[in-house]
């Protein structure tokens, strides 16, 4: 697993996490998508496989996995999106075949389950979006110590000084943030916070990363489910703020949420697309 580096939002590889006591064969399908499957010409009688947790993930299982069935008419995959926390869990315990996760499994998960396989799936990008009325279609500036900022409570404005400096020319609302963040296991909080942490010392000592976080209390800040919950509550909320995985981009784009510039590390501000992912 590639971490962010510290001044640049990079998707990191998006894991499944297989369990073996319920599979009989390891068969790769469309990119690397590994599935528990009966062998090819066997009489056995159908067989279902059950997928869950990333969010972001689930649009892409939603792509593959009628390729998948189409070229293995024995076989059906389930696919439901409770995010990564809940795919983890729910592989661990063996109540799924594949719990998809954004997030990689943990040394002590690692040793404490020995039939689980952590195979890297995809790699996977994030966006900063907003909802800034008036500024449908302008990239805002943004940086890792200005969004630990604002999720700490520390730049409560838009227009505080910091935006301000990195974004001069641009009209800020004197309006009060509000941020939104994930309230359920979710490889986009590890994700982000990961980010976060890396580029930001004061984050990295107060609260770390991982994909639930003790969020800090900040005026106004709301929680939501998932990435759908987190684009429909920016959308219903102006002057939000959101971490959303890119594979909801055209929903993003649909609710009119703005997407942020992000500071890389030779200190230009980048969009998250393919080629600076």
């Amino acid at each position: 697993m590639r971490s962010p580096q510290p001044s640049q939002k990079r998707g990191l590889h998006v894991h499944i996490f297989k369990n073996l006591r319920r599979s009989t064969l390891l068969r790769s399908g469309v990119a690397a998508l590994a599935l528990a499957a009966v062998s090819a010409g066997s009489a056995q009688a159908a067989t279902t496989l059950v997928e869950t947790g990333s969010s972001l993930l689930y649009p892409l299982f939603n792509i593959w996995v009628p390729d998948f069935t189409a070229a293995n008419p024995g076989i059906q995959v389930t696919t439901t999106s409770t995010g990564s926390g809940a795919g983890i869990a729910q592989s661990m315990k063996g109540l799924v075949q594949i719990g998809a996760s954004d997030a990689y499994l943990s040394d002590s998960i690692v040793a404490k389950n020995p039939n689980m396989l952590s195979i890297p799936l995809a790699i996977s990008a994030q966006s900063i979006n907003y909802n800034l009325p008036g500024m449908a279609g302008k990239h805002l500036k943004l940086s890792g110590p200005i969004l630990a900022d604002i999720y700490m409570g520390k730049i409560t404005m838009w227009n505080d000084p910091a935006i301000k400096a990195i974004n001069p020319g641009v009209a800020l609302p004197a309006h009060v943030i509000i941020p939104i963040h994930r309230v359920d296991g979710s490889g986009d909080t590890f994700i982000f916070s990961q980010y976060l942490d890396k580029s930001t010392p004061a984050w990295h000592t107060a609260l770390g990363y991982g994909t639930t976080i003790s969020w800090p209390a900040v005026q106004g800040g709301l929680g939501a489910n998932g990435n759908p919950g987190m684009v429909s509550a920016s959308a219903s909320n102006p002057y939000s703020i959101a971490y959303i995985g890119v594979s909801f981009k055209a929903q993003i784009d649909k609710a009119g949420l703005g997407t942020a510039e992000l500071k890389n590390a030779d200190g230009k501000f980048v969009l998250p697309t393919t080629e600076t992912v």
